[in-house]
């Protein structure tokens, strides 16, 4: 009797039946691509680094505040300082609610009491253009972007709502809502305006100007009015507006931590760390 290992299948006229080897061997390795293109594909986005897909964008939280978070959708549950938020997150502020979100390039968006935003994008590119952009949902928002000096390579930073979409450009401080916008300071020509009704136009609302679309300015756009017929210059109440004048003092908080003083052993110079206690 032979081996197992050496056995052979015959046929009805005596031929050595060969078994289809090849073939099973290409459907295998098929196989075992697709289980790694897939696998791939699920864990590839979890090691993107900052320098590219979704940089992280940081909330912080006035202690005490009434403030919300939902992570892709999910349940709100209360939020805290210093969790990473990325496109899809969304924050909301209750009543006294004071929260703001801080992206890779230091711009600061703060939210207003009683407001709902979502992240859209916030990627950071080593080179090409790196886009910062959250859509308002409900409530009002400070945006304070950075000096153009602050930050290496192109970006565009956007803010959508409603009625609207903003263009922000460097050195920015404005508070926009779904029916408002209000412009301290803005580089260059400012803001620019993509409005949604009235044939998508576009215009641009510079720095001391408010621009406000009341429900007959939107009926007004839709038949076909200037949209620039809705500016106005800075009033005293904008600029007095509680959520302006806290906005511009505002300092984001940092948990309680003591400060330990070291004196450099070379310089002799003092320097001030966060010490872990």
């Amino acid at each position: 009797m032979l081996n197992r290992r050496h056995r052979r299948s015959y046929l009805i006229d005596g031929s050595i039946e060969r078994k289809p080897v090849l073939l099973r061997r290409i459907v295998s390795i098929g196989i075992l691509l697709l289980i790694v293109w897939y696998i791939g594909g699920k864990i590839f986005p979890y090691f993107l680094s900052s320098i590219g897909k979704n940089a992280s964008v940081l909330l912080t939280v006035k202690e005490g505040s009434s403030v919300q978070f939902s992570l892709q959708g999910q349940s709100w549950q209360a939020a805290v300082s210093n969790v990473k938020l990325y496109p899809g997150d969304k924050v909301m502020t209750k009543s006294g609610g004071d929260a703001s979100l801080t992206f890779f390039d230091g711009s600061r968006i703060r939210l207003d009491e009683a407001s709902e935003i979502s992240v859209e994008e916030s990627d950071r590119q080593s080179e090409g253009t790196s886009t910062e952009s959250v859509a308002l949902q409900s409530g009002r928002l400070w945006v304070s972007s950075v000096q153009k000096s602050a930050f290496t390579g192109a970006i565009v930073r956007l803010v959508s709502t409603t009625n609207f979409d903003l263009d922000i450009p460097a050195n920015t401080q404005a508070v926009v809502s779904a029916t408002a916008l209000t412009v301290l300071h803005a580089d260059g020509i400012g803001i620019t305006v993509t409005l949604k009704a009235g044939r998508n136009r576009v215009i641009s609302i510079g720095e001391g100007q408010m621009f406000t679309l009341t429900d007959q300015a939107l009926k007004a756009l839709a038949d076909g009015q200037d949209p620039y017929d809705f500016r106005e210059p800075l009033s005293t109440q904008a600029i007095r507006d509680p959520f302006v004048v806290s906005s511009i003092a505002y300092v984001p908080t940092v948990p309680s931590r003591p400060l330990t003083k070291i004196v450099h052993p070379v310089h002799s110079s003092v320097r001030w760390q966060w010490r872990h206690i």
